[in-house]
């Protein structure tokens, strides 16, 4: 299979399962899904994230600079806080955030162990 086009036609990437999978919705095609059956599927991935993502990351940075939420699945965020479904944490109260095997870890201040994933 050949797939062409320009890489501004992919403007959602999602990864799932540290990526076994990665999601690509296309503007024109819609949905594709590349496995890691592929040959060469982590070279792959990377290339596509490589470029990718800084169009996303600026497009985002828009949004929120503005002052609008972006959405992530359950996870939301804009000037003000971070919420994680209907639970909301003030950016001051974040002290990190890392990915650790394809989930989002928080830590915060204040808790016990200080980390929410």
């Amino acid at each position: 299979m050949t797939l062409t086009g320009p890489w501004s036609d992919l403007p959602v990437l999602r990864s799932q399962g540290h990526p076994a999978v990665l999601l690509l919705h296309t503007e024109s095609d819609g949905r594709i899904r590349l496995t890691h059956d592929l040959e060469n599927f982590e070279d792959l991935v990377g290339r596509i994230k490589e470029n990718v993502y800084p169009r996303m990351q600026q497009a985002y940075s828009q949004v929120f600079n503005r002052g609008q939420t972006l959405h992530f699945g359950p996870l939301s965020m804009d000037q003000r806080s971070l919420r994680v479904g209907r639970r909301e944490y003030p950016w001051e109260q974040i002290m990190a955030a890392e990915l650790h095997r394809g989930l989002l870890r928080i830590r915060l201040a204040g808790t016990e162990d200080g980390t929410l994933e």
